[in-house]
């Protein structure tokens, strides 16, 4: 029995730990929630910028992409990115008819990143 609450107790730990790097306003238009750690600004931009980021976890993926350890993301070069350090970030589909292309919620960090932290601190 006491294995029993101890696991439960652990559980409900991580659970409030994961919720805690969720923006739930942000995540509820977004198809994929990733933390991820951005080390590089984007290159040249033309209407889109492309960031890489490694990522760190997967928090919510209601597509049926399986996610590489290392992806680039799309945002609007009139717009903010992703900043350098660990974020949350909440992405759409770039191209509706495939499913390996992500930009940010919205095309801008306003919508599409949360929880940052300027060190490798998670």
């Amino acid at each position: 029995m006491k294995k029993i609450v101890a696991l439960l107790i652990m559980l409900f730990f991580i659970s409030y730990a994961v919720a805690e790097e969720i923006d739930k306003t942000l995540a509820k238009d977004a198809e994929v929630v990733l933390s991820v750690n951005c080390k590089n600004e984007a290159g040249e931009c033309e209407k889109y910028c492309w960031q890489e980021v490694n990522i760190i976890k997967v928090l919510k993926n209601e597509s049926d992409y399986t996610f590489p350890n290392v992806i680039k993301v799309a945002y609007y070069n009139w717009e903010k990115g992703i900043p350098i350090g660990i974020s949350t970030i909440y992405l759409e589909k770039y191209n509706p008819s495939r499913n390996d292309l992500w930009k940010l919620v919205g095309g801008k960090a306003e919508s599409g990143v949360s929880h940052y932290t300027k060190e490798d601190s998670r």
